[in-house]
């Protein structure tokens, strides 16, 4: 059986992107906590380590966002309305899944974590689904597509103006 490029491109992604996110908690792990004030080598760790997360959470809500979605027959939405639809439910997923680990007392990061994981295991086509529609949007600029809904091409190349 011949895969896609498309496939293998996603898969390489998830791949990357998680022994990248776990060699951040790793470095997080060994070299601790920083003060308020220490700036330096320790301070681009936590922005990476933010970045990062930020990226897997919005991912998951994403994917569990299109999941929700497909189980709600809402197949005649364009890329754009699923987006706007998919982001914010997904998010409210794993809010309501993180204050119910908080009422239950487990509000632990080990505990986030593996919810986060269960979230993955359980959107894991539709997250395959996200990352397919990311790149072709991205770096076209496109104003279809998955990618582009998440505010990406045109949003970013209108701000790049203000950088110049």
């Amino acid at each position: 059986m011949l895969l896609s490029t498309a496939w293998l491109r996603s898969r390489l992604a998830i791949t990357v992107g998680l022994l990248g996110f776990l060699l951040l908690i790793g470095l997080r792990l060994i070299i601790g906590e920083r003060s308020y004030f220490e700036t330096g080598p320790r301070a681009w760790l936590d922005v990476a380590f933010a970045v990062t997360l930020t990226t897997v959470v919005l991912g998951l809500a994403g994917g569990a966002g299109q999941r929700i979605a497909r189980q709600l027959n809402l197949s005649d939405l364009s890329s754009l309305e699923l987006a706007v639809f998919g982001i914010p439910v997904g998010l409210g997923l794993i809010a309501y899944g993180v204050f119910a680990l908080a009422l239950l007392g487990w509000l632990q990061p080990w505990v986030i974590a593996a919810w986060l994981i269960l979230i993955g295991l359980w959107v894991r086509h539709d997250l395959l689904t996200v990352i397919r529609g990311i790149p072709g949007g991205w770096l076209r600029g496109s104003t279809t597509g998955t990618g582009s809904c998440a505010g990406s091409g045109s949003a970013c190349s209108w701000l790049v103006r203000f950088w110049r």
